[in-house]
Parts: structure tokens; C-alpha cells; sequence
């Protein structure tokens, strides 16, 4: 069985978020949602994708490189 769409995506999407979150609680929300969004790997057009397919282990594995930006809450991660 396949299945796709926001149903579905929704939990693994707050799977990883609490992941990332029980490994550096001091870290706000506004930079959890930035490393997922920034780690994610594009599928293709973003009004059909949204962001694209989560890649969290290339999240946990950067989660102490990215630096957020406090003024626009965006996140820079290496490239990789």
C-alpha cells in the first residue's frame, strides 16, 4: 500500500521534530522547524511537495552546526 499527503506526513513530521527537540531542549521551536524545513530533500515543484521528504538523520547529524538567525528565524546548514 502507497500513501502520501499531509495525513501521513503530519506525524512523522512531529516524530522528528520531538527527536530533534529531546537532543537539545534549550533550542526553540522556531529552529526545530527551520533544521526540518533546511534538511529536507526537494521532490520536486514546492506547491505540489511542500518542502520535500524529510531527511532526519542529516538533521541529527547537524543539528548542533546550523546557526538560526534570530531576525528572519532561518537556519544555515552546510551543504551536503
Amino acid at each position: 500500500i502507497q500513501t502520501d499527503g499531509t495525513s501521513l506526513s503530519a506525524a512523522h513530521v512531529a516524530g522528528a521534530a520531538s527527536l530533534l527537540w529531546s537532543m537539545n531542549p534549550d533550542k526553540p521551536a522556531s529552529f526545530i522547524r527551520s533544521l526540518l524545513n533546511e534538511s529536507a530533500r526537494s521532490k520536486g515543484l514546492p506547491q505540489e511537495y511542500g518542502n520535500g521528504v524529510l531527511d532526519v538523520a542529516y538533521a541529527v547529524d547537524h543539528i548542533s552546526d546550523g546557526a538560526l538567525s534570530v531576525e528572519n528565524e532561518t537556519i544555515v546548514l552546510p551543504q551536503g
